[in-house]
């Protein structure tokens, strides 16, 4: 009798090791509790899940994902584990494919698509302790040790918007004011009508102040700007200010195509330090009230290969408070430019602050222009470099001054695949006034 009460304590005691082991380990897969889709998302099981308060998990979707994906139902999971990013992407990589997920793209995260439902996944692997106290201090994460991996899985629904609580205050707030902001507009028309005939006067002269004294930076700096542009034409021909960030000696040359700088693209994710963009020419710019004119080509063969220049305030380690503009390859349009602008510490490449794009209407070399003026900044393209085409305008805040040329992008089925991008010009010229 007492042997067998002995074996039913070792019994007990084994079940409760058993299941408090399976209680600290997430769940396997990720569903959205109020979409009426019954699409859920595969998660790694040998993970344990990282408790956050939901003011933390807001805050870290907008800023891994951008603030226009948490306008549709979602449903985020984090999850630590020992094991390495390679193991557990294998294993989730196998479990999407087999519950009908389809890659899309890749940028800041993975993202897979199932009908209306969207897939991003961020992978941070190899913890360091610097990092672990960012993601303490910033989103309250803890119990995470060096060298573990983390696994960010964010679930969207498309096809379910979420109420637009901003607008439909601003919507109440119209209805109730209106009455009284008609009531007070006459009589504040009658009382500044005397200030904006002297404030159009003093604009007027500020403006042709501003005109002149533009004129006379444009052409006192008009013979510095053109030593500071390049045509690339031998192997000593890149400007004494222009250093190359992550540099890769032999996936870059200046012989290989002559007056061209030969850049050897490939896939490029800024999640992941091994993928993040290499050969990163950069140039510190000292001037504004300038355009940049680059002349570029790429022999792109796969979505989202891309060639471009950009303003960054560092070396292109991160998209944050940059502008773009390029050509890249795009899935049922073929050749496109392009442009847009991050004016946050990290964009998604669906949720960047500005974006603009257009179908190439001719084969052969494209000539990139971005002119910036203060807080302004324009995008055109052309074909011959004399007759531009308007792409997109941005304003309001400022972006990096580091030019930035280089080439990347792909598809992570195909990570290794290089494609040849080039760089036939590299101009610089005043702008005096609009």
């Amino acid at each position: 009798m007492k042997k067998r009460k002995t074996s039913i304590i070792l019994f007990l005691s084994v079940m409760i090791i058993i299941l408090s082991s399976l209680a600290c380990l997430g769940s396997s897969s990720l569903s959205i509790n109020d979409s009426g889709s019954s699409v859920d998302a595969p998660l790694y099981k040998n993970a344990d899940s990282i408790d956050m308060n939901e003011t933390d998990k807001e805050n870290l979707k907008v800023d891994l994902f951008g603030y226009e994906e948490t306008l549709y139902l979602n449903e985020i999971d984090v999850r630590v584990t020992d094991d390495t990013k390679a193991v557990a992407y294998e294993e989730i990589e196998n479990a999407l494919i087999d519950e009908n997920w389809r890659y899309e793209y890749a940028f800041i995260s993975e993202v897979w698509r199932n009908g209306d439902h969207l897939l991003y996944l961020y992978i941070l692997d190899n913890l360091s302790s610097d990092e672990i106290n960012e993601l303490s201090r910033s989103y309250g994460m803890k119990d995470l040790e060096p060298g573990q991996t983390l696994l960010i899985t964010y679930l969207v629904d498309t096809a379910q918007p979420l109420p637009n609580a901003t607008q439909t205050f601003a919507e109440e707030s119209y209805h109730q004011t209106l009455t009284a902001e008609v009531e007070q507009m006459t009589q504040e028309i009658i009382e500044s009508t005397q200030q904006n005939i002297e404030h159009a006067t003093q604009t007027s002269v500020a403006a042709v102040q501003e005109s002149e004294s533009m004129a006379q930076t444009a052409t006192a700096i008009a013979p510095i700007l053109e030593q500071m542009g390049t045509d690339f034409e031998d192997e000593n021909s890149l400007p004494d200010a222009m250093y190359i960030a992550r540099e890769d000696p032999s996936r870059w040359d200046l012989t290989s195509k002559s007056g061209w700088l030969h850049i050897k693209g490939r896939y490029v994710s800024h999640s992941d330090e091994d993928w993040i963009t290499k050969n990163v020419f950069v140039y510190p710019l000292e001037y504004t009230n300038i355009s940049i004119i680059a002349r570029v080509d790429a022999d792109m063969f796969r979505d989202n290969q891309s060639v471009w220049l950009a303003l960054s305030p560092s070396t292109y380690k991160t998209v944050g408070y940059t502008v773009e503009l390029g050509i890249a390859l795009e899935r049922n349009e073929g050749r496109k430019v392009y442009a847009w602008g991050c004016d946050s510490d990290s964009c998604g490449s669906n949720s960047m602050d500005y974006k603009f794009n257009d179908q190439i209407q001719f084969t052969g070399p494209v000539y990139l222009r971005l002119d910036i003026q203060g807080l302004s900044y324009t995008f055109y393209f052309s074909e011959n470099g004399v007759d531009w085409i308007y792409l997109g305008n941005i304003d309001g805040f400022s972006a990096g001054d580091n030019l930035i040329l280089a080439a990347g992008g792909g598809n992570s089925w195909y990570k290794e695949d290089e494609f040849d991008a080039y760089f036939d010009l590299l101009y610089f010229k005043p702008i005096s006034s609009d």
